[in-house]
């Protein structure tokens, strides 16, 4: 009832598309619509007349070549080269293929050429060719990369896995199963997923590993039946699926469930897809198993139905395939005169398939006459072999069985038994196994990427009101100050400084467990660098009644190269801890070469306390993750983070860190890293240069785009102290405003504002203006990335909060270059 349905839908259906093509032939016969209801016709009639169908795309082609119509010549060459190779006539499918491929290289879309060289090299393996193929494969799958064609690039390279699965290579073959599954996955389609899985587990099926089989071929059906596509493509999976599952079970010898499979893809195929070639090679299957069980009945009424599926078609191989299960069939129910009969038919079938093969053999590709011929002999041979040991065995008496030959077997299949049971159960633990780490893994990816958000709105937050804090310092130490007041400042700026590289260290957390994280190496003073220290603790050790001594070795540099703010970092924690720890007596941090070679030193440093001393049993694990002290009895806790980002940071710097103590004497933290020393003459050099320079920056007018007000302010004071004239918007939208009716010199620009945003506000003004002054970002978003992408939006130059006024200045000299 149902394929009954099915044909009157499709005639009518067909009828109708006929009626449309008279209609728009008697129109324009070369015109585009007659093509487009060619190629509906084509895919109406591919399945259930291909012989119609290659009419219409042969028709159809013409019809565009005579138009110039490049992409319509090779999408129905596609379509034609389709017909062909479901019809086993792969020369001339190659034929149209290759014209699809020459059609597409003359257009210049490289993306289509990949596929018409996975047609190819699919005529190439259908004919049991198994070295010209991957030739195909490999170089359509390295345009599909180049291009970035996800899709493509799994279906090249699944193909690539077939071949190799023919020859043998499974192991090689399940490599590119894993390649192309990794591309599907990026696509996330379930129905490709499943596709995928299916090859795996055809490929355990190869290497007979039935338990993995059945899992991946389980697997993915119960995908496909999830999937809310239905289309061609999964109404022909179902019917694959089911194949390969009655193909599992059959090579069990459970040929009932291979049965029950079969016929469900069978009823797959005529309920969706009515294809009778398809059909009839199910039934062969069918039509083997029941001879295979001694129903011989059943069997022949398969291949019977088998054969009249296909026997108006040109495939040969497959009615020849037809004729010869029907002499063994026949053979079986002792039907002579039936057996000759087909045993003549599949001679001549033979005779006609060596014919036609050497009619449309591949260049430099053709099997032999010869082949042919030995195969029919052997095939023939092969019958009356068979025939001859029929005719034996029937007329043999079955042998009493020994009883001790009958334990042995049973004894044998108990060992199988229990070693298949084991081998299941091994399978299913590390089955699951796998599933949960991959659940484990999408877990911590998502904790991952909401950590990242976290840390990301976090620093923008603490930015933006630190452009402020940042700005005043600067201003205030341009005030007349007395002595004290200066050390006041420069103990702001430091402890400032200190607290953005304090947000620089939580965003750069994440590099430093991904090991993503880069040292950026500057020329410094090693004695500034212990001032500022001094500078930093000073209020904090007097408060505490410590003393906090610098100890600097004879043969230290000046000045060295290394990443100036890590090492500070490491430094000011190792002495935080210290004081921490410490109720009183002394600090003591020395510096100190440890190596040299030419101008590459190892410098070691090491802060020295007085505290209450680390025990054994706490060293051990001290620089560890969240680890914190048990024994401490100042009961101050930390985050747990700080002595395992030094460890990290050190070993950045090529060194390593220790701690030496006995438990209850205070402890010696020392650790190394890796610098170079700089002759201070070139520092000299450099500083006199510099101080020759003069900026004379006057009369400058700036467009400032801020929305906080005391960031306006402080921005303000900063642009003043150049003899900027400032003007202010509080968002995108004024800006515009502004910029119509005003000339600026620069626009410095917020990026999150409300009305209209920094991002929006500038796309807006590449559309409304040809010139434009320079348009620097003022962005709180440091992470990496962010400065690219606001350059790509369309700003000139970007300025990371908190704002200094020496980074103004210095993007004022960029951007407007001054009078020197």
């Amino acid at each position: 009832m149902i394929l009954n349905s099915y044909n009157q839908n499709s005639n009518e259906a067909l009828d109708s598309l006929q009626k449309l093509l008279s209609y728009y032939q008697s129109i324009d016969s070369n015109g585009v619509t007659v093509s487009n209801t060619l190629l509906l016709l084509e895919n109406e009639t591919k399945g259930a007349n291909p012989y119609l169908c290659l009419s219409y795309g042969q028709l159809a082609i013409r019809i565009a070549e005579k138009r110039g119509d490049k992409n319509s010549v090779a999408g129905h060459c596609n379509v034609v080269g389709g017909v062909f190779f479901s019809q086993k006539q792969y020369y001339s499918a190659m034929q149209y293929y290759f014209k699809g491929y020459k059609t597409m290289v003359e257009t210049g879309k490289e993306d289509s050429t990949g596929y018409y060289l996975i047609d190819i090299g699919n005529c190439f393996f259908a004919d049991n060719n198994n070295k010209i193929p991957i030739k195909y494969f490999r170089k359509s799958a390295t345009i599909f990369i180049k291009v970035k064609n996800d899709y493509g690039a799994a279906v090249a390279l699944n193909n690539i896995g077939l071949v190799k699965n023919r020859l043998g290579e499974q192991d090689s073959a399940l490599y590119y199963f894993n390649l192309a599954l990794s591309f599907r996955q990026r696509l996330n389609d379930s129905f490709l997923i499943a596709h995928s899985y299916r090859y795996f587990g055809d490929t355990y099926l190869k290497m007979q590993e039935y338990d993995k089989a059945y899992y991946y071929l389980n697997l993915a059906r119960n995908i496909i039946l999830k999937t809310e596509k239905n289309n061609y493509d999964k109404k022909r999976f179902f019917s694959e699926i089911y194949q390969s599952i009655a193909l599992l079970n059959e090579v069990q010898q459970k040929y009932e469930k291979a049965i029950a499979n079969y016929q469900l893809a069978i009823h797959a195929d005529t309920l969706f897809l009515n294809d009778k070639f398809a059909i009839s090679v199910i039934m062969q299957k069918i039509a083997h198993c029941y001879l295979l069980t001694k129903q011989y009945d059943l069997a022949l009424s398969f291949a019977q139905q088998a054969l009249k599926q296909i026997e108006s078609s040109s495939s040969l191989n497959e009615i020849r395939n037809c004729d010869y299960l029907l002499v063994q069939i026949y053979s079986k129910l002792n039907n002579e005169q039936k057996e000759d009969e087909y045993l003549t038919l599949f001679m001549q079938t033979t005779d006609s398939l060596i014919n036609q093969q050497s009619d449309g053999k591949f260049t430099g590709l053709r099997i032999s006459v010869e082949t042919f011929q030995k195969e029919k002999e052997l095939a023939i041979q092969h019958i009356l072999l068979e025939k001859t040991k029929a005719e034996i065995k029937n007329r043999e008496l079955q042998r009493n069985i020994l009883i001790a030959g009958f334990i042995l077997v049973i004894l044998f299949i108990i060992a199988l038994y229990i070693a298949y049971r084991n081998k299941y159960k091994t399978n299913k633990i590390l089955l699951d196994k796998n599933i949960q780490i991959s659940q484990q893994k999408e877990e911590l990816e998502v904790t991952a990427s909401f950590k990242q958000q976290f840390l990301a709105n976090m620093s923008h937050e603490i930015r933006t009101p630190m452009t402020g804090i940042v700005g005043m310092i600067d201003f205030l130490e341009k005030t007349n100050l007395d002595e004290k007041q200066k050390e006041y400042i420069e103990i702001l700026r430091n402890s400032s400084e200190v607290l953005l590289m304090i947000i620089n260290d939580i965003l750069d957390l994440s590099k430093i467990e991904a090991g993503k994280m880069e040292l950026r190496p500057i020329v410094f003073s090693t004695k500034a660098l212990i001032r500022k220290i001094q500078l930093l603790f000073s209020s904090l050790v007097e408060k505490k009644e410590l003393q906090l001594k610098f100890q600097l070795a004879n043969n230290l540099p000046d000045f060295i190269e290394a990443d100036e703010m890590r090492l500070m970092e490491v430094i000011t924690n190792l002495i935080s801890n210290a004081v921490k720890f410490t109720e009183k007596g002394t600090i003591t941090v020395k510096l100190e070469i440890a190596s040299a070679e030419v101008n590459n030193i190892k410098v070691k440093i090491e802060i020295a306390d007085t505290g209450i001393g680390i025990s054994k049993t706490d060293q051990a694990f001290l620089f560890n993750v969240f680890t914190q002290l048990n024994a401490a009895p100042t009961l101050k806790k930390g985050s747990g983070l700080g002595l395992s980002i030094c460890r990290k940071l050190v070993e950045l710097m090529g060194g390593e860190i220790n701690v030496e103590s006995d438990g209850k004497n205070g402890s010696s933290f020392w650790f190394t890293l890796l610098a170079k020393a700089i002759n201070t003459n070139i520092i000299n050099e450099k500083m006199s240069k510099e101080k020759i320079e003069h900026t004379n920056i006057s009369n400058l007018s700036v467009l400032l785009v801020e929305d906080k007000m005391i960031n306006q302010k402080v921005l303000e004071m900063m642009f003043q102290q150049f003899g900027c004239k400032t003007t202010i918007a509080s968002n995108g939208l004024i800006a515009l405003a502004q910029i119509e009716k005003t000339k600026f010199d620069l626009i410095f620009m917020d990026i999150q504002m409300p009305v209209m945003d920094g991002i929006t506000a500038v796309k807006e003004l590449r559309k409304q203006h040809q010139s434009l002054p320079p348009i620097i970002a003022l962005s709180a978003n440091v992470l990496e990335g962010f400065n690219e992408q606001y350059i790509a939006e369309g700003m000139d130059d970007c300025l990371a909060k908190p704002v200094k006024l020496e980074d103004i200045e210095k993007t004022i000299n960029k951007w407007c270059p001054p009078i020197v």
